[in-house]
């Protein structure tokens, strides 16, 4: 990005404080690099929170993973909460999460709203083996990808909804929720 000569910016979009474009960015060389920029509305403008290389078929608009990606997606996410209620901070949890929610967020705001799994005295591993069941997933007006669905347990379930943004070249947690339902 340092000998950048020229760019040309094909498509925008922008909803509430999140946005991105994309185009191509010439080199000194005069090489064309197809390119996304994502940005983030603070308090004091609009601040670039990623910048990647895309492929030529990378859009602004991504397409809802399928069931088999959005079953990792849950998993991971979920996975990385537990490692981090296991540690008794979300301090991991808030590197995990969206460059966009971390921005939002900070460590002690995590662990306050999340006291009760860092007291939680059980297995923090229970659910690495269980795949979720997912119920729905759309992708939102937002361009959120929002996931609902539950971890099935002998006697109870535990339900989930969890958002993804889409960052730079993947999906990112955004948001989290769950609560255990007794069957």
């Amino acid at each position: 990005m340092n000998n950048v000569q020229n760019s040309s910016w094909h498509a925008r979009n922008f909803v509430n404080n999140k946005g991105s474009i994309a185009g191509e960015v010439t080199n000194g060389e005069g090489q064309s690099i197809p390119t996304r920029m994502d940005f983030v509305k603070q308090d004091d403008g609009w601040k670039i929170y990623a910048i990647a290389k895309q492929s030529p078929k990378a859009t602004l608009n991504p397409t809802e993973p399928t069931l088999q990606q959005q079953e990792y997606l849950v998993s991971q996410s979920m996975s990385h909460f537990m490692q981090a209620a296991k540690q008794k901070s979300m301090a991991s949890f808030h590197q995990y999460i969206a460059k966009f929610w971390q921005t939002q967020i900070t460590v002690p705001e995590l662990d306050k709203a999340f006291a009760s799994i860092l007291n939680f005295k059980g297995d923090h591993a229970l659910l690495n083996n269980i795949k979720p069941s997912i119920e729905s997933a759309i992708i939102d007006e937002n361009n959120l990808l929002v996931i609902s669905g539950f971890f099935p347990l002998n006697n109870a379930r535990i339900e989930i909804k969890q958002k993804y943004i889409y960052e730079a070249t993947s999906w990112k947690l955004i948001s989290f929720s769950y609560s255990n339902e007794t069957t």
